[in-house]
């Protein structure tokens, strides 16, 4: 991964993301928390691994909620971007769109900056916006 990327690069963000991807430390079943400081540049990621492929959303909420109000509290955490690693193609589903919610609404009760949601698939890594709710 680059050294302090920006969290509201898109294109820092993708680069970095299909890099991790080709080196196989985004496994299918996965979600990665990236963490930035006030200017958005990226401090630190966590990886939670064993993620069911479709949990309900409530789980989701609960798994994400806490977290994110926890890190908040470290000084230097201002920010957050989501990614979600699954098998099958890039196409964004409902279930993207339910990790995208799910972040969302997270990340605004615990005071952070929501730097977005990126789907990596074997097929490529893309971003999930609410307008694909719509294609899905």
């Amino acid at each position: 991964m680059t050294n302090r990327f920006r969290l509201d690069d898109e294109a820092a963000v993708r680069t970095n993301l299909e890099l991790l991807a080709q080196q196989g430390d985004l496994p299918s079943g996965s979600l990665l928390v990236m963490l930035g400081d006030a200017h958005s540049r990226i401090v630190i990621a966590v990886a939670i691994d064993d993620v069911p492929p479709d949990p309900p959303q409530d789980e989701r909420v609960s798994l994400l909620g806490p977290f994110l109000r926890q890190v908040r509290e470290h000084p230097d955490v201002h920010g957050a971007l989501l990614v979600v690693a699954r098998a099958g193609s890039a196409q964004v589903g409902m279930s993207d769109l339910a990790w995208h919610d799910a972040f969302d609404g997270s990340s605004r009760i615990a005071g952070l900056t929501a730097h977005g949601v990126y789907l990596a698939t074997p097929s490529g890594v893309r971003r999930v916006s609410p307008r694909a709710r719509e294609a899905a």
